[in-house]
């Protein structure tokens, strides 16, 4: 049983007042009040929105700010909300293995690649050359034959050793440009890779939620005049309690007056596209 829920139940009932009348007045989904008031706090999204309606509906009802806030803190502390605890070096090793795995899997690509690559045009030389062997004076030994349409003499030995050293030439630059190829890709991957940085600045009380690439990374009761930066890939998305009192820098581009003052705004969810940040309502 709660403490805190029977305290805001009586003085409710106290006033007369319907639940869902103090829902629609507080702008509160009325199942969140019901969890509140049955002390479930776990049903509530996060510890910021607990604190944010706990503390709206108590003024509502004009209860002692501190006895109740007492009660909250001890029923509902900011530890109910975090996620259970991960081996924070068994986490970094798995993290640096999966690295070095991922990157000794291109190097022996690039490997592979290459030696089957130079294997390759070794055996074409070799069936080419091999095929157009000539005795030449009687003599047992072999030279490659260059075919001409405009001559009918056969190669001497000084263009039989300088096409030779060209195909030994032409090989090098080939396997030069395989490694030259290579590292504009991982180059290219990196900078696709790249995070974008933000910046939020309040200008008024309000709890904020913030997922990042889809995991929850901020969680808190923002105050006038402080600032919060993160990182993100490819998305970020926004609740928070007072819709006018966040701005949002990205890139010299500044982002206001997403709602209406005390306006709980929810899923807001942006992006970046031309270099520009944009948002909808998910």
């Amino acid at each position: 049983m709660s403490n805190l829920g029977n305290l805001l139940k009586s003085r409710r009932e106290e006033l007369n007042v319907e639940l869902a009348q103090v829902a629609k007045t507080l702008r509160i989904n009325l199942k969140y009040l019901e969890a509140i008031e049955n002390g479930e706090f776990k049903k509530l999204p996060s510890y910021a929105h607990c604190y944010g309606f706990v503390k709206s509906y108590l003024n509502y009802l004009k209860l002692d700010e501190k006895e109740v806030m007492d009660l909250f803190h001890q029923e509902c502390p900011k530890s109910l909300f975090m996620p259970p605890k991960i081996d924070e070096e068994k986490k970094v090793f798995n993290e640096v293995n999966r690295d070095t795995n991922s990157h000794l899997i291109k190097k022996r690509v690039l490997i592979y690649s290459s030696i089957s690559l130079f294997f390759l045009i070794i055996g074409i030389l070799y069936i080419t050359f091999t095929h157009k062997e000539i005795p030449v004076d009687n003599s047992p030994i072999l030279i490659p034959k260059i075919s001409d349409n405009t001559s009918n003499q056969p190669p001497d030995n000084n263009s039989t050793t300088s096409s030779t050293d060209n195909s030994i030439l032409d090989n090098s630059a080939i396997l030069q440009q395989l490694s030259d190829n290579n590292a504009k890709i991982d180059n290219n991957t990196d900078n696709k890779t790249e995070s974008r940085r933000i910046k939020l600045s309040f200008y008024n009380t309000c709890w904020v939620n913030v997922k990042i690439d889809n995991k929850t990374e901020l969680d808190f009761i923002a105050k006038p005049g402080i600032t919060k930066e993160f990182s993100f890939k490819d998305f970020f998305i926004i609740d928070i309690g007072d819709a006018s009192a966040i701005s949002i820098n990205f890139n010299n581009q500044v982002i206001g007056g997403l709602g209406k003052p005390k306006e709980s705004i929810k899923n807001l969810y942006f992006t970046v596209n031309d270099n520009k940040l944009i948002y909808t309502k998910k």
